[in-house]
């Protein structure tokens, strides 16, 4: 079970909805400063693992480390955090940038079929399974605009393009890492960590003033995150790719589960805070077009199979 790429992508779902809250906690103090303590904070939660999982003389796996690992792993915390606070600059509300977050998988069904996984599926296959993938996307653009899509500001072009570029970049990361081993995949997190703490601090140097500002409480808040959000979290997530990848699970089947993450922070937060969000409609209609999506994901192949049938039977 613990090796369930399904039950990976649930449990990854529940621990960032559980701790979602927090990245928002940070960005609203700093944009960038606190944004790299959680990369060195993931970094040292991956180095640890790693020990732990070689033994004696780890340091001589360090010789399984590829360019290819740094380059990738830029795309998975650097390129993909410095593209999602850009966009969050760009939109009044965060409504913009939530739901051009949420196109990550997607972008990791996209990558995946296109560069590292080819399946040799049928057109018709494909589309279904894009159907189920749109339907999940569909259910976040509701969530985000409280069924109001038309708030959604697509004149705001630069954070319409720094909103995708976040998504396209963790799709990529997401679709590389499926095609790691065991071995190798605990030293990726952390050559993907550590290279883009590295490439973060020139960003940081602006946010040095606020040093004397933080707070105890802060660094508490940013190694939660580092360790929990980015450390666990993306840990399950990799290690649900890499499942899928060894079990010849559909990528779709598996990205669709993603989508429920923002329902289930609404759900987690109106508990919470005693907020009623979730007896809005709009919750009612993300809800069935996120079961609809996940069971068209899910069972892609039954229905392109029936799909095919009935088209076949009705042939003269």
């Amino acid at each position: 079970m613990l090796n369930n790429p399904k039950i990976l992508a649930i449990a990854t779902v529940i621990l960032w909805s559980c701790f979602a809250p927090l990245g928002k906690m940070i960005s609203n103090k700093s944009e960038f400063l606190f944004i790299n303590f959680s990369f060195f904070i993931s970094f040292l939660t991956f180095l640890t693992g790693f020990t732990r999982l070689h033994g004696r003389g780890p340091w001589r796996r360090l010789k399984d480390l590829r360019p290819v690992h740094l380059f990738f792993g830029l795309f998975g915390f650097f390129f993909y955090w410095a593209a999602l606070v850009q966009s969050f600059r760009e939109f009044s509300s965060a409504s913009g940038t939530t739901v051009l977050n949420y196109t990550w998988p997607v972008f990791t069904v996209v990558f995946t079929e296109l560069f590292f996984r080819r399946t040799g599926k049928s057109p018709l296959q494909r589309m279904v399974e894009f159907l189920g993938i749109g339907l999940g996307f569909a259910s976040v653009l509701v969530l985000a605009t409280g069924s109001d899509i038309f708030a959604f500001e697509l004149t705001h072009i630069k954070g319409l393009l720094w909103g995708l570029a976040a998504g396209a970049s963790y799709g990529f990361y997401g679709a590389y890492s499926g095609t790691l081993n065991r071995e190798t995949q605990i030293l990726f997190l952390m050559a993907s960590a550590g290279i883009s703490a590295l490439a973060m601090i020139p960003l940081s140097m602006a946010e040095l003033h606020i040093l004397s500002q933080v707070t105890w409480r802060d660094v508490l808040l940013v190694a939660v995150v580092g360790c929990a959000i980015d450390g666990g979290g993306y840990f399950l997530w990799t290690s649900a790719n890499v499942a899928a990848r060894e079990q010849q699970v559909d990528i779709s089947a598996v990205s669709s589960i993603v989508f429920f993450l923002p329902l289930i922070s609404v759900v987690f937060v109106s508990l919470v805070l005693g907020e009623g969000e979730i007896f809005k409609p709009y919750f009612a209609v993300t809800l069935a077009l996120l079961i609809s999506g996940s069971v068209v994901c899910q069972r892609n192949r039954e229905i392109t199979r029936r799909i095919e049938a009935w088209f076949g039977h009705g042939r003269p």
